[in-house]
């Protein structure tokens, strides 16, 4: 991520990654691609983030098999996006 200004952050989307392909899917359909930025989750957590698992599986039931239990998630405020209960801060952006 880069801060590009008081209320604005850049993120990478990377042509043979998974975000872009939500981004381009959320561009075809006319709506913005909602998503959250999670800092200050458990290490456990990043672990699962940095995985690349089949694209039917959600990287949180990767992080619940190394915590042995499931992640409780919680809604987003403004999006439509769960997070991990836990988190410190979330950031909330829709692009």
């Amino acid at each position: 991520m880069m801060v590009k200004g008081p209320r604005k952050l850049g993120a990478s989307l990377h042509s043979r990654r998974r975000m872009f392909e939500y981004f381009r899917r959320a561009e075809a359909q006319g709506r913005p691609l909602e998503a959250a930025v999670v800092i200050g989750a458990h290490p456990l957590i990043s672990m699962a983030a940095i995985s690349y698992p089949p694209v039917d599986a959600d990287k949180f039931h990767v992080a619940g098999g190394l915590f042995g239990e499931p992640v409780e998630m919680v809604r987003c405020r403004t999006i439509d996006v769960t997070v991990p209960r836990w988190a410190e801060i979330v950031i909330e952006a829709a692009f």
